[in-house]
C-alpha cells in the first residue's frame, strides 16, 4: 500500500476513483468540474497514471472522500 503524505509528490491511486464516482452517478466530466481538473487528468487518474498529492486532494474533495481511500492497496 502506498501511503499519502502532504510532502509526497505523487502517488498512483487505483480503480477507487471511478468506484466511487459511479456510486454518485458521476461522469468523468461532472468529477472534473467538479474537482476544478482538466477531463484528460481524471482520465489519466482513473488509469492509475501517478499524480500529484493536490490533484488528488482535488478529486477527493468533489467525491467527498479522503485522499488516502483512493490510493493503491
Amino acid at each position: 500500500m502506498m501511503e499519502i503524505t502532504e510532502g509526497a509528490a505523487t502517488y498512483k491511486p487505483t480503480n477507487r476513483v471511478r468506484q466511487i464516482r459511479h456510486e454518485q452517478f458521476m461522469t468523468m466530466e461532472d468529477l472534473a468540474k467538479k474537482a476544478g481538473v482538466h477531463f484528460q487528468t481524471v482520465v489519466r487518474v482513473e488509469h492509475g497514471h501517478p499524480a500529484k498529492a493536490g490533484t488528488i486532494r482535488k478529486i477527493a474533495d468533489a467525491l467527498g472522500v479522503e485522499p488516502n481511500e483512493l490510493a493503491q492497496l
